[in-house]
């Protein structure tokens, strides 16, 4: 992996200093400028559970990707750039299977932060797990101990309380989640193999695109939807991406 060019990617110059600004940096810019995509899914296009191949999508052919490449990808960055991290799993509520979902913890100066590069709408930057409340345009956010290493993703938006999905704090290999990726990818119970779904974190919101079509942009509890004419200038456009 060139370190260079993923951080070129993020827009960021090379520094390795380990220090939850620059953690919080490196995530927001790359939710900023990387997007969840699923369009390799409904192309019927193999993901493989492969750091290269997660580098050669994302970073050189300038791609986004679902959990496991863009959390795989970044837990890979952050442990070459000395910040100490390693992936876990998660499941999300209401999912019809366990721990499908891949997300990172990452340590600075031993406190624990949840890091998640792969979800869509959450919190940019990290979260620690000592139950303090973080917040952005999104809402507020913080995590709750469960019991021994389990942990809930809570999530509190005009004073609702959601839960995004559970976690234990137990480090997992990327290879674990082959059968998750096959669930995600194949099985008529996921979410993410019924339409294309392309979305990235702005300042103010979020900008989401659906079925090739319809374009949602959100600025904190507004949001405008706009049907789109040029599909490839649109990825280009709002999401970074220059190759299908």
């Amino acid at each position: 992996m060139n370190i260079k060019n993923y951080l070129n990617r993020l827009t960021m110059e090379d520094d390795l200093t380990s220090t939850i600004k620059r953690l919080t940096t490196l995530q927001r810019n790359h939710v900023k400028r990387i997007p969840f995509e699923n369009i390799d899914i409904m192309n019927n296009q193999e993901i493989v559970l492969d750091e290269e191949q997660f580098y050669k999508k994302i970073i050189e052919n300038n791609r986004g990707g679902i959990c496991y490449e863009l959390n795989g990808l970044f837990n890979l960055l952050l442990n070459k750039l000395t910040i100490d991290s390693y992936l876990i799993a998660a499941t999300i509520t209401n999912c019809e299977m366990e721990k499908t979902h891949a997300c990172i913890i990452s340590t600075i100066d031993t406190n624990k932060f949840l890091v998640d590069v792969g979800f869509g709408n959450i919190y940019q930057g990290p979260i620690p797990l000592d139950g303090k409340m973080v917040e952005d345009v999104s809402g507020s956010y913080y995590i709750k101990h469960v019991a021994h290493d389990e942990y809930s993703v809570i999530r509190i938006k005009e004073s609702e309380e959601t839960v995004l999905y559970n976690f234990f704090d137990t480090s997992v290999s990327l290879k674990s989640f082959s059968e998750a990726l096959y669930f995600n990818t194949h099985s008529p119970k996921s979410v993410f193999n019924k339409k294309e779904l392309i979305t990235i974190a702005t300042d103010t919101g979020r900008v989401t695109l659906t079925d090739k079509s319809i374009l949602k942009i959100s600025t904190g509890s507004d949001q405008i939807k706009q049907k789109i004419t040029n599909y490839k200038n649109t990825l280009e456009k709002y999401f970074y991406i220059t190759t299908i």
